[in-house]
């Protein structure tokens, strides 16, 4: 398997029934899973995506790590 470039990560409300949706409804195959941070990387075909389930205290309020020299984006500013 051959890892695209560039792969969307998908906020879920619910990870358990997103997983099923895109396996079982849509035929996804899912390449790598981390359960305890509710994360699967699937694939269909050439098409990958990811799937992370969001929460309060969860992914979205992480801050993203940046790469060395790039400028921070406008919500870093000021921290």
């Amino acid at each position: 398997m051959e890892w695209n470039p560039m792969v969307p990560e998908l906020l879920v409300s619910d990870h358990r029934a997103s997983r099923a949706f895109y396996t079982e409804v849509l035929g996804f195959a899912v390449l790598f899973e981390r359960a305890e941070d509710r994360f699967s990387y699937l694939a269909l075909g050439g098409a990958q995506l990811m799937i992370v389930q969001d929460h309060p205290r969860g992914v979205a309020n992480r801050r993203l790590a940046r790469s060395p020299g790039t400028r921070p984006q406008s919500a870093d500013r000021g921290r």
